[in-house]
């Protein structure tokens, strides 16, 4: 024979009392004769409002049970100063994504030294007003979208309304890590045996910006010549853009082809009767952009990343870019640094074609260009690239400079402030790379590390647990 005590439920049914009054409210108001004829419209509309109202009161409810919570340890802070001093009741606010709601719960304090919340740390709740789940909301909507039309959406999908400058500072929070995540990141992207060549691609973008984030050479020309504030007018553009560096890795397998298949796919050539030619596609690929960090870092990722993916070197490494000499002399610095046999191809020339009789104006670009394809035959023989099935078209970097930098930071009126633009840029590039996912458990963990395991000593926070109250002894065989 055993005796156990048998713990009476620590989760009153009064924390949920709201709640359970809202889900009856909404029952009874959709199941009277009032509603008996409503349209379908009528009826979504009232079930989401209401039920954004009955999500906040449970969380709600939730929220006041952990605030019975108290720490079963020693509560040391990171100065290695016990916390003995405990005061409940304390509170906070904080706005999810169905409305306001009070975290209440005890703070650890001491003479001196400033409190600690363990209850927050268990919570995971963020440094700022807004949850993390609307955070992640605005991080996905902004990365598509201008802040001000995303604070409009969030309005309109969730409970609450985010000012426009709020919106840009979340996109901010939640683009933080990143550079971080790239970095810590072990996992290899899989690929086909048969991807074996390794492509990295390299280009720069102009993204118009506010003065103040001009580069200071850029700055000056701007003061010069602008003539508005906040945007461009006809003819300005070049004074007052500052250079994104743009970066692509992938692999792919070999396409061998002739001269004669680069220009039936150029032109869409389909001879009768025969089966359109399949071309290998691009795996795991990732792209990313970055104004704030120079052109040589960005080339040195991009090694980083090829170092990551192939670290003994059994794919074939080919460098895809324009023919900028900034590009190809830090792709070639970055190649001699490591030591590493790169084949680089310089793609997206221009055709020039020369006519007899040309005065000198008129002939210096076809000049240029025959000095431009003299300086760089080394990177030019393409008839060998393309028998060793190597990509030569720069079709990649130029379609991710559209997608990744045009399409969102480039739109009509837009005129940047450097960290707003650059975390646009992270937001779509872990997007377009498929690592959103993935780097948002990231991102939570790292602000679990800096806001709450931080404060503790050796970063550990003490565990939580409510107070139990046991029920009258009972006898079981």
């Amino acid at each position: 024979m055993q005796v156990h005590q048998v713990a009476r439920s620590s989760a009153p049914e009064s924390v949920f009392a709201a709640a359970n009054t809202k889900f009856e409210e909404i029952k009874e108001t959709m199941s009277s004769k009032d509603w008996e004829h409503a349209t379908h419209d009528e009826l979504e509309r009232y079930a989401f409002e209401q039920g954004c109202e009955l999500m906040r009161q449970l969380i709600q409810g939730h929220l006041e049970l952990r605030a019975r919570g108290e720490a079963t340890e020693p509560v040391v802070g990171a100065d290695g100063v016990e916390r003995t001093h405990r005061r409940g009741g304390t509170r906070r606010e904080l706005i999810t994504r169905f409305g306001s709601v009070d975290v209440e719960r005890p703070a650890y304090g001491g003479r001196g030294v400033d409190a600690l919340h363990p209850t927050d740390a268990e919570l995971n709740v963020p440094t700022h007003i807004h949850s993390h789940e609307l955070e992640r909301l605005v991080a996905l909507t902004s990365a598509q979208v201008s802040f001000e039309r995303t604070a409009e959406m969030v309005a309109e999908t969730t409970g609450v309304g985010i000012p426009k400058r709020q919106v840009e500072m979340l996109s901010r929070s939640a683009a933080q890590d990143v550079p971080d995540f790239y970095t810590a990141r072990t996992a290899v992207a899989e690929t086909q045996p048969s991807a074996s060549v390794l492509v990295l691609s390299f280009d720069q973008k102009g993204i118009v910006m506010r003065p103040e984030d001009l580069l200071p050479e850029t700055r000056k020309r701007a003061a010069r010549r602008s003539k508005l504030e906040t945007r461009l007018t006809k003819g300005e553009p070049k004074g007052r853009k500052r250079m994104a560096t743009v970066a692509a890795i992938y692999a792919i397998a070999p396409d061998v082809r002739d001269a004669d298949a680069v220009l039936a796919g150029l032109r869409r050539i389909k001879p009768v009767g025969e089966e359109p030619r399949k071309r290998p596609k691009a795996q795991g690929k990732r792209v990313w952009a970055t104004l704030e960090r120079p052109l040589k870092q960005v080339v040195s990722e991009g090694f980083d990343e090829g170092e990551r993916r192939d670290p003994t070197h059994l794919k074939q490494w080919v460098v895809v870019i324009d023919g900028d000499p900034k590009l190809l002399k830090a792709v070639r610095a970055e190649a001699n640094r490591r030591d590493i046999q790169v084949s680089t191809v310089a793609a997206g020339m221009r055709r020039s074609a020369t006519k007899r009789g040309l005065d000198p104006k008129a002939r210096a670009p076809i000049d240029n260009a025959a000095d431009y394809i003299l300086g760089h035959k080394a990177m030019m023989h393409y008839d060998a690239h393309l028998a060793a099935g190597w990509p030569i078209a720069s079709g990649v970097i130029e379609g991710t400079c559209r997608t990744l930098v045009n399409d969102r930071l480039d739109i009509t009126g837009a005129c940047w402030r450097l960290e707003g633009a650059e975390a646009v840029l992270r937001l779509r590039a872990v997007l377009q790379s498929g690592d959103f996912d993935d780097y948002w458990d990231f991102h939570l963990d790292r602000e679990y590390e800096r806001n709450h395991a931080s404060r503790y000593a050796d970063g550990l926070v003490p565990k939580v647990a409510n107070p139990k109250k046991y029920g009258p002894l009972r006898v079981i065989k």
